[in-house]
């Protein structure tokens, strides 16, 4: 039985937001039991698609704090020269940022490059003073002591440098799932599976996209990875963890852009499936609610 991988079999994320496209997902519908392709009650293909349209639209000003402080910042602000590799600080950012807000761990890179950044200087570096310099970010005691093992390894095995293998990247310490798939993305733009932080794993289970309910960001990639064609794939934790991260933070901008939108009741009636309240919402930004009723 074919699904979400085969009807989503576009060439270039581009076509999601083609006119051709917005024209035709009524027809899509009911093409989708002529063919059929899988359909589940949370989330049809076709839904699917409407949903990154309006999440693009909404993501296009690059504006949440991942986009100008996530690990891809990071890597950029150190690294100007184009013979320079961010590899190690990658990989040191995205370990760090777990349970950590995109600032926090922004600002302790810079802490950590003014006391210099490789896997030398970690294994030499007093682990006291490293506890102190990472003692900003949630777990800083444990990340401190995973930085000093990886370091470590990465000297024994690799000469100091970061495989690019998903399988070595899991025994490093410290190194999971999320963290490995994320730093191949951003450092070496391999994309080897869906990187599900909290954000995608909530936003995900809130739209419907893993089908049924998932318990763990493990159980939302298996699934998302499933429905979704693998072209897709690297398009999905940047463009969910922004959103998420304005859906908390930055509520009544989220809004305003909702109202500019190709399609502004999709795009409100996707905050309300995500858990806002939308009319008390814009009724505190002081935006006008009588086009709305959800």
């Amino acid at each position: 039985m074919l699904g979400w991988r085969h009807f989503c079999l576009l060439p270039g994320v581009a076509l999601l937001a083609s006119p051709r496209l917005q024209a035709g997902l009524h027809a899509c519908g009911s093409a989708l039991s002529v063919a059929g392709l899988r359909r589940d009650a949370s989330c049809s293909p076709a839904k699917f698609l409407m949903h990154v349209e309006i999440l693009q639209e909404l993501r296009a000003d690059a504006a949440a704090p991942v986009d100008r402080k996530g690990a891809g910042a990071v890597a950029l602000s150190g690294h100007q020269g184009e013979h320079q590799d961010s590899s190690f600080e990658v990989l040191v950012a995205v370990m760090l940022s777990a349970q950590t807000k995109d600032g926090v761990t922004y600002k302790t890179m810079q802490d950590l490059r003014a006391h210099g950044l490789s896997a030398q200087k970690i294994v030499d570096m007093p682990i006291e003073r490293l506890t102190k310099l990472v003692g900003k970010v949630n777990y800083h005691r444990r990340k401190a002591v995973y930085m000093k093992k990886t370091s470590q390894l990465l000297l024994e095995k690799y000469s100091g440098s970061v495989p690019d293998q998903l399988c070595q990247l899991l025994e490093l310490p410290g190194v999971g799932e999320k963290t490995a798939l994320l730093y191949l993305q951003v450092a070496k733009g391999k994309v080897e599976g869906i990187a599900v932080d909290t954000h995608v794993h909530r936003i995900a289970n809130a739209l419907g996209w893993t089908g049924s309910p998932t318990k763990t960001a493990q159980q939302t990639r298996r699934q998302l990875e499933k429905r979704i064609p693998r072209r897709m794939w690297g398009m999905i934790n940047p463009l969910v963890v922004g959103f998420g991260q304005e859906l908390r933070e930055n509520r009544s901008e989220l809004l305003r852009k909702c109202l500019a939108s190709s399609n502004p009741r999709l795009a409100l009636q996707l905050l309300a499936d995500c858990g806002m309240k939308v009319q008390r919402e814009m009724e505190k930004a002081g935006l006008e609610t009588q086009d709305y009723a959800g």
